[in-house]
């Protein structure tokens, strides 16, 4: 199996636009909604147009911002 054209490091630094197996930027498509495999953790399928490889985006829980609190 060659090797893919991007690493998870790579990807994530290029702000997932790219597909990693090939590099092509112009056609990924998310063929699945979201989906919690956890309560820290979201990933969406997705696949490239161009040579049809499939794989997981994966969103991790990083905290929160902005919380209103309310008057008491």
């Amino acid at each position: 199996m060659p090797d893919p054209a991007l690493t998870t490091e790579q990807y994530v630094e290029q702000g997932g636009q790219p597909c990693p197996n090939c590099g092509d930027t112009r056609f990924v498509d998310y063929i699945k909604g979201w989906e919690q495999p956890d309560y820290q953790t979201l990933r969406r399928l997705t696949m490239c147009g161009q040579c049809r490889a499939r794989w997981y985006d994966t969103y991790a829980l990083q905290g929160y911002t902005n919380l209103e609190q309310p008057e008491v």
